[in-house]
């Protein structure tokens, strides 16, 4: 499974120009194809991996020649086992979301790759609307006015129709962050064969794990399933996004300052819902809300605990405003340690 073919839509490697670049996605879409074929011979044998094979080489004839490998595809499977067929399209299953992960990975490239290069504002980025409106000649206090009022809620649905496992999430963020490095470490031998490895041992576990629960989802596994994203991209994503949008303000708008730290907040149906399912009891709706709640405060509890060790301005060589001395002194804090840091007392306390 090395030939597959993917998108090479302007591929960049992160340290290259886009000119000179090899084709950085295909190269990833390629290599976790090859490694996905060596677990599926090394864990089922080399004729169901000559079967895989077989029917990946009929789509992508086809596909190429513009018609549908549907008969033929059906008739190759036709000859195999039940089991056998199962296993084909388990590998195909696999093989598209590791080419997904590969494209998500491609596209961060790409961003960083015009960002380090000071290209300009990508079609569709917060910056390239900005300019756009800026230059249509809208008035400067209109836009900043619109952009405080601004406000986006975007909504989780109550019963996601794709939940994936949280074990095969964990593996493709794994998996991701390999390439990434792969990417950045490509010119060391010997780093390039640690991560390859690490990244055959990753796409050999995930051939080894179920793609499918053996049970249904309850509404509080739905629940636990959605909060995940807060952790995994929501609470670093919407920050970032919100900063940005004042950072390209300030630059269209001399300077001005807009408030856009509720500019998004986001929302869930799930624990809820009341379109007549008759899981979601007032007991649920309690656990959701809950559930919601303890893991804003320990998001907000992690960072004062971060911050608490990152700042260290002893007492002795700064002068601490009076409002973060009346933290300190409040704080129950009396660690002889730490008498001289106002700022970590401080923070232990509001801990």
């Amino acid at each position: 499974m090395s030939d597959i073919a993917g998108p090479h839509d302007d591929p960049v490697r992160s340290t290259t120009d886009a000119t000179d670049a090899t084709d950085a996605l295909g190269d990833d879409i390629r290599l976790l194809g090859r490694l996905l074929g060596e677990a599926i011979e090394r864990t089922e044998g080399r004729e169901v991996f000559e079967l895989v094979e077989r029917v990946r080489r009929l789509a992508v004839d086809a596909r190429r020649s513009g018609r549908s490998a549907v008969d033929e595809i059906r008739a190759a499977l036709a000859q195999h086992p039940i089991d056998e067929q199962i296993l084909v399209l388990r590998a195909f299953d696999w093989l598209s979301l590791l080419a997904n992960t590969a494209e998500d990975v491609h596209l961060e490239r790409r961003r960083r790759h015009h960002h380090h290069r000071g290209h300009p504002a990508r079609p569709g980025s917060i910056a390239a609307v900005l300019r756009r409106v800026h230059d249509s000649e809208i008035e400067l206090d209109d836009l900043v006015a619109a952009v405080g009022a601004l406000q986006v809620s975007p909504v989780i649905t109550a019963h996601p129709t794709e939940v994936r496992r949280k074990t095969v999430l964990e593996v493709l963020d794994r998996l991701a962050g390999l390439l990434d490095d792969l990417d950045v470490r490509r010119h060391d031998a010997g780093a390039v064969a640690r991560l390859e490895h690490e990244l055959s041992v990753s796409v050999l576990l995930l051939w080894q794990t179920a793609l499918l629960r053996l049970s249904k989802l309850r509404v509080s596994d739905e629940i636990n399933e959605a909060i995940r994203y807060y952790d995994a991209s929501l609470f670093a994503v919407i920050p970032e996004l919100t900063r940005d949008l004042a950072t390209n303000v300030a630059e269209i708008a001399d300077g001005q300052v807009v408030d856009t730290t509720s500019t998004i907040t986001m929302g869930s149906w799930i624990g809820g819902d009341r379109d007549g399912n008759p899981f979601v009891t007032a007991d649920v709706v309690r656990h959701a809300i809950g559930r919601q709640c303890e893991t804003a405060l320990a998001h907000h509890l992690t960072g004062l605990h971060g911050l608490s060790r990152q700042l260290s301005m002893s007492d002795r060589l700064v002068t601490a405003s009076d409002a973060v001395i009346a933290l300190a002194a409040a704080s129950g804090d009396d660690s002889p340690f730490r008498a001289d840091e106002p700022y970590r007392r401080a923070l232990r306390g509001m801990h």
